[in-house]
């Protein structure tokens, strides 16, 4: 493998780059959310994630290039321990914060998702500190790389196969698990679509995640350039991860801002609602329908009532009852026979189903 050179400016200038636009995301994320008071536990990891960047971000310009003698061998060494401590404990905060805005988007009432999303956050928590503990132990076990001229720890194939491992493993459950959650949401082929590049940007992760690894695979052909090549490597996985856990803040708040809730492609006619028609009926009253009623029939309905002072022992009964179609089809006539009163008035009442309505009131 050919070696690899890097001087110390362009290092710091790409670490510098990459982690400013990291930490901006992040607190235009934290920001917007606070401002919406809709922060919640994706949120907080967020935060958590962006002061271990701070810390990762500190580093950068601490670090000093090989041979430099502006910097004790006790400095050297207490910057290595903080580089190692902070960048794994950057990239898994935003892979938690990554898995929560998932459970976010679960509703309430699917409790055994939200309780599989729980779990899979449990399980990242151990990951997190399986690899924290393990290179520590290897670090630790061996201080012989305390004394070299790059003070930098060889971290070996097992902790390269180990960190590999976990981070395809873990990307590719924020990738399809999103997916497949979307899959059964009724949303529009836009909004569909953007959602889908959103969660497919954590592959981004995965890929540093390769690069980083092969370059702790490959220490030992690096050279005395070894720990700024691999340190560029970490810094970029862990700001790139950053980033990621913010894209879908990010994205969505732009996304309503400049195309105003709608979707990015219009694929469907939409369906004009009826439109309610008011009409004026006898004695100011007004009717209004969204139903075209027009084929139906309408009836008139004729009954004689008997009206006899309230002091009669009769009851008012109908006598005859003759219904009318005013469409033209006569219907039949139903008539019950009693003693009629004295006194009768006529009622005549017309009723219309359709929009229209008109009252008779007796003159």
């Amino acid at each position: 493998m050919t070696r690899l050179w890097v001087s110390i400016s362009a290092w710091r200038g790409v670490n510098a780059t990459v982690h400013l636009i990291a930490i901006f995301a992040t607190i235009f994320r934290l920001h917007h959310r606070y401002r919406l008071r809709r922060l919640w536990w994706d949120d907080y990891w967020a935060g958590i994630a962006l002061l271990f960047s701070f810390g990762y971000f500190a580093t950068v310009w601490m670090r000093r290039d090989v041979g430099d003698p502006s910097l004790g061998r006790k400095e050297a060494v207490a910057l290595f321990w903080m580089t190692t401590t902070f960048f794994p404990c950057e990239v898994w905060s935003a892979r938690m914060s990554l898995a929560f805005s998932i459970i976010r988007l679960i509703p309430e009432r699917a409790i055994f998702r939200r309780r599989c999303m729980y779990a899979l956050a449990t399980i990242f928590g151990m990951m997190w500190l399986a690899l924290i503990l393990e290179k520590l132990w290897v670090c630790a076990s061996d201080s012989s790389w305390t004394h070299t001229v790059a003070v930098q720890c060889l971290l070996g194939n097992a902790v390269g196969i180990i960190t590999l491992c976990t981070d395809v493993i873990s990307d590719t459950c924020l990738i399809i698990i999103p997916l497949f959650m979307l899959r059964e949401v009724r949303i529009p082929v836009g909004q569909r679509r953007l959602l889908l590049a959103i969660f497919c940007s954590s592959i981004f992760s995965s890929l540093a995640g390769v690069i980083y690894a092969i370059f702790v695979f490959r220490a030992d052909n690096l050279g005395v350039k070894r720990g700024l090549l691999i340190s560029l490597t970490a810094n970029i996985k862990a700001a790139v991860t950053l980033l990621v856990c913010n894209m879908l803040v990010i994205v969505t708040y732009f996304y309503r801002t400049f195309r105003r809730g709608q979707d990015l492609e219009t694929d469907h006619t939409p369906v004009e609602p009826s439109k309610p028609a008011p009409v004026p009926a006898s004695g100011g009253n007004h009717y209004t329908t969204t139903t075209d009623m027009s084929s139906v029939p309408t009836f008139e309905t004729t009954s004689t009532f008997d009206t006899s002072p309230r002091s009669a022992p009769t009851n008012p009964t109908m006598t005859s009852s003759k219904f009318v179609n005013t469409a033209g089809t006569p219907l039949p006539t139903i008539t019950e026979t009693d003693t009629p009163s004295p006194s009768v008035a006529t009622a005549s009442v017309i009723v219309d189903s359709r929009p229209h309505f008109t009252k008779s009131a007796p003159a």
